[in-house]
């Protein structure tokens, strides 16, 4: 199982695999904000993590609209996505200083 967090704008995709949390080591990665870029991004995951799409755990802020087409794509190719409140996303950032 990996976890993967994506900060959503609207031009491009932030992503961050955590490889191994106790040691903090991540893996990050951009991509454009394009249906045709997801594939891409899928394929970068899956190859990175080497997990199939359904062991797959990708976190999205709830970003306007902006998420939305991302977060269907995800879910229609079998990741498990978790949409976040951005306010509870800045509070627990914060709280971690």
């Amino acid at each position: 199982m990996a976890h993967i967090g994506i900060d959503v704008s609207k031009n491009k995709l932030d992503c961050m695999w955590v490889r191994d949390l106790e040691a903090g080591k991540v893996k990050p990665k951009v991509f454009p904000n394009r249906r045709d870029q997801y594939p891409e991004l899928l394929h970068w995951l899956e190859r990175n993590t080497g997990e199939p799409p359904e062991a797959l755990h990708v976190y999205l802020e709830a970003t306007g609209i902006y998420h939305e087409p991302l977060a269907y794509w995800l879910h229609e190719h079998g990741v498990r996505v978790h949409l976040l409140n951005p306010a509870q996303v800045r509070f627990h950032a914060q709280g971690m200083g």
